[in-house]
């Protein structure tokens, strides 16, 4: 089940679309940070144990104008 971290407003999505990458831009850097946080506890975990894993989105909402990280345990 996947569960919402953060939604970043991307306002210029629908109006820009041949600028998709830089209006996503922040929602992207969002997602990365959030996956960089995940393997930093996976290299930082004792390897003895089970590590919980989680996983990360960015799902887009249908006008465009915000973007929700979300995470899911696998």
């Amino acid at each position: 089940m996947w569960t919402d971290l953060e939604t970043v407003e991307t306002p210029d999505l629908p109006a820009a679309k041949a600028a998709l990458e830089a209006a996503s831009k922040p929602a992207a850097d969002a997602l990365s940070k959030w996956q960089a946080n995940q393997d930093h506890q996976d290299r930082s975990y004792v390897s003895t144990q089970v590590l919980p894993r989680s996983e990360y989105r960015l799902k887009r909402s249908k006008c465009g104008t915000k973007a929700t990280i979300q995470r899911r345990d696998v």
